[in-house]
């Protein structure tokens, strides 16, 4: 059905600091050329205009097309000068994997502003959780939406690991950035740790070393990001329980992969794939990253029988086999852009 639009001759794939993973993908299952893809390099000249000014520049240096599918708010900027200094008519769809619709995390007004505009830009959205739909509802009830999660890369490699049911070990992978509350996750575990003191938590990301100062504890090992697939995937195998609970994250994938391992997430309110748990055990989302409520949600999965950890471990499976593949994914990725594409153009 995406033959029709012809994306192959009338695309281009605009993105900046990446793309990520899964993004590269969905845009690959969709056949545009690579020669269409235009990456906005970040630099440090004129900070913070830089991107501004970049952003202008290659407005007017990448050729004309008719649809231009974005990833990130600083990519997005190139389809604001098409459009409204080029005069372009393009349709412009965002693969939405980041904090663009929400606007309590932008506190300075001129920030907010300008993420209001950009987001007028949007002819239509892809959402990447429930979650991220609703903000973008709330911002523009107009905009054309369709959610399409993020998804397993290497299934085989997840699907394979042994959870290690008598593990005594917490683990949480991902970059040390405001927005994921790794803060709050180390003084929860630690809340937790006082009556458990034979538990440990594994960070892993990048920057997460520089946390070993700030918390000394022994109980605590911080490391860096492992991007060898073989030893990614078996940091979940001798993990008890997986800790993701941002202060706000569209859709975290390594929710995805710590269930397919069978390794229990322990998740918040604001983690976008939360509503993967939802027929797990509610239980296993809480309403925010407060240390205490942490340290409560840890100590009641370590607390789990047997029986029901095994049988949570293997629903947890289940989810993701049933829905969340690579196959599935790009294939529930490429049908929503068909239907986002005969929305917008029914419209016009």
């Amino acid at each position: 059905m995406l033959r029709k639009y012809n994306l192959k001759k009338n695309a281009a794939f605009l993105y900046s600091i990446g793309p990520h993973p899964t993004t590269k993908s969905c845009i690959e299952s969709l056949n545009i050329p690579k020669s269409q893809w235009y990456r906005l390099t970040k630099s440090n000249f004129f900070s913070p205009f830089s991107e501004l000014i970049r952003s202008l520049i290659l407005a007017f240096k990448i050729p004309k097309y008719k649809y231009y599918f974005i990833e990130g708010s600083i990519a997005l900027q190139i389809a604001f000068f098409k459009k409204f200094l080029r005069r372009e008519k393009p349709i412009v769809i965002s693969r939405i994997n980041d904090d663009l619709f929400n606007m309590d995390l932008k506190k300075n007004p001129i920030k907010k502003f300008w993420y209001k505009t950009l987001i007028n830009t949007l002819d239509g959205a892809i959402c990447i959780a429930n979650l991220v739909q609703q903000e973008a509802k709330k911002i523009r009830p107009d905009l054309p939406t369709g959610i399409a999660r993020s998804f397993l890369h290497n299934d085989d490699y997840f699907f394979n690991i042994k959870p290690n049911f008598n593990s005594k070990k917490i683990l949480f992978v991902g970059h040390y950035r405001p927005h994921k509350g790794v803060e709050n996750l180390i003084k929860g575990f630690l809340l937790f740790h006082k009556e458990n003191p034979e538990y440990e938590f594994i960070l892993v990301g990048r920057r997460i070393p520089s946390l070993r100062k700030k918390f000394p504890q022994k109980c605590l090992h911080f490391n860096d990001a492992v991007f060898d697939i073989v030893k990614y995937s078996n940091l979940f195998a001798d993990a008890k329980a997986y800790l993701h609970c941002p202060v706000y994250e569209a859709g975290p994938r390594t929710i995805f992969e710590s269930m397919a391992c069978g390794v229990i997430p322990l998740v918040s309110e604001m983690a976008g794939n939360k509503d993967l748990l939802v027929d797990v055990d509610k239980k296993l989302i809480l309403k925010n990253n407060n240390p205490e409520i942490i340290a409560k949600g840890l100590d009641y999965v370590i607390n789990l029988p047997l029986k029901k950890l095994k049988n949570h471990s293997k629903l947890c499976r289940a989810v993701i086999e049933k829905g969340y593949t690579f196959k599935k994914g790009t294939d529930t990725f490429k049908k929503q852009v068909t239907l986002l594409l005969e929305s917008i153009e029914n419209k016009k």
